[in-house]
């Protein structure tokens, strides 16, 4: 059996464009994503507004939580905000406590993965995973809690190590 080679973009194109029926259920998958992207985006903003308002108001120019997210400067990507953001810290623990969107609380324990937000996002990310019921997010906060917390420390603490184990599928 001979291996099929990969279709280019174009090919694709034309090979959808000569099947009319075809191309426009094509067209209509695509329509349906994008507008289920969309309607994704509209939910996380409204559901971060007030976390990016009160960061902003510790005078971080950000639009979205994801912005303290791989914020160092890149050669290729544009990034919305870059640098430090000790004084965001205390907000971001404070919404670790509040019903948010998957994907914003995901940001929110992303971003306070930081060596100086340590000290006070190391208990409340420790507390977050003994309450916190889903899976993924238990993963996240177990993957913050091995890069804040020295190993010493963590052994006393054995549901980390487990959380992560369970999350990473080994």
């Amino acid at each position: 059996m001979a291996k099929r080679r990969s279709m280019t973009l174009s090919e694709h194109r034309e090979a959808l464009e000569k099947d009319p029926t075809r191309y426009a259920q094509y067209l209509a998958r695509v329509k349906e994503r994008d507008e289920r992207i969309a309607k994704l985006g509209e939910t996380v903003a409204a559901d971060e507004a007030l976390l990016v308002r009160e960061i902003r108001a510790q005078g971080y120019r950000i639009k979205s939580v994801w912005n303290l997210v791989n914020n160092k400067p890149h050669p290729v990507l544009r990034r919305t905000f870059t640098g430090s953001y000790e004084k965001a810290y205390p907000v971001l623990v404070n919404h670790l406590r509040v019903s948010h969107h998957l994907r914003v609380r995901e940001g929110i324990i992303r971003a306070l993965i930081e060596r100086k937000a340590a000290g006070l996002a190391g208990p409340a990310l420790l507390r977050e995973l003994k309450d916190e019921p889903i899976q993924e997010l238990r993963w996240i906060i177990a993957y913050a809690l091995r890069k804040l917390m020295p190993a010493a420390k963590r052994k006393s603490h054995p549901e980390i190590e487990a959380a992560y184990r369970a999350g990473s599928g080994l």
